[in-house]
């Protein structure tokens, strides 16, 4: 008997790891909400909006073993990540007090997500032409 995973079994977990991602990239979102700046309410949920529109789009096409999906969100979060340190250097005294674990949180998702796209096996053999 081997014990090697069939092809189902690796659609199975990469397509359970998307999910992982999704739901991380909604906590994300569920930050970002609930610490919102009142003065910049507007931009913020144009940004969740924006942020949800493409996630689905890219995981959707993820999931139907779409690998430039794949390579275009990690590169997303990557730009995101550094954006978002980025702005937290303009903006030190602003961070540092209220906002500083929400965003802390947030980039640790960021993170996480691109590196499950990035290292998890599944995850690859869902979108490599090889598997196919």
């Amino acid at each position: 008997m081997s014990n090697r995973k069939s092809h189902a079994e690796y659609l199975m977990w990469g397509r359970l790891w998307l999910v992982i991602v999704f739901l991380l990239l909604r906590v994300i979102d569920l930050f970002a909400y609930l610490s919102r700046y009142e003065a910049h309410t507007k931009i913020i949920i144009l940004a969740i909006v924006t942020s949800n529109l493409w996630s689905i789009v890219l995981l959707t096409g993820i999931w139907l073993r779409q690998g430039w999906a794949r390579v275009t969100l990690i590169t997303m979060l990557f730009l995101w990540l550094g954006a978002g340190v980025a702005y937290t250097g303009f903006l030190q005294d602003f961070f540092a007090d209220k906002y500083g674990p929400v965003f802390a949180v947030g980039c640790a998702c960021y993170l996480s997500a691109a590196l499950i796209l990035l290292v998890v096996p599944s995850i690859h053999k869902l979108t490599s032409r090889q598997y196919g």
